[in-house]
């Protein structure tokens, strides 16, 4: 069974990892889901503003696999030359 949440905001600091795991929903279309210093395992997300729910590694997040929903990547910068 999934936890349906509204605005879901989890960060932490380098020396204070956050850990998620579970199934998540975002109860709305409008809210984009960002996140750092989070460790994710075993998770599957939906809902939100799309593309969906971010966990840059720029910011910290670690993904330790077992998830789906989830957008793992590095941040990316336009350069407009």
């Amino acid at each position: 069974m999934a936890i349906t949440v509204n605005n879901l905001q989890i960060s932490g600091t380098s020396n204070n990892q956050n850990y998620i795991e579970g199934d998540w929903i975002q109860n709305d279309s409008v809210t984009a889901m960002n996140f750092s210093y989070l460790s994710v395992a075993n998770s599957a997300v939906s809902g939100g503003a799309s593309p969906g729910w971010y966990a840059l590694t720029t910011n910290g997040n670690i993904n330790y696999g077992s998830n789906s929903g989830w957008i793992f990547t590095q941040e990316i910068s336009l350069d407009n030359g």
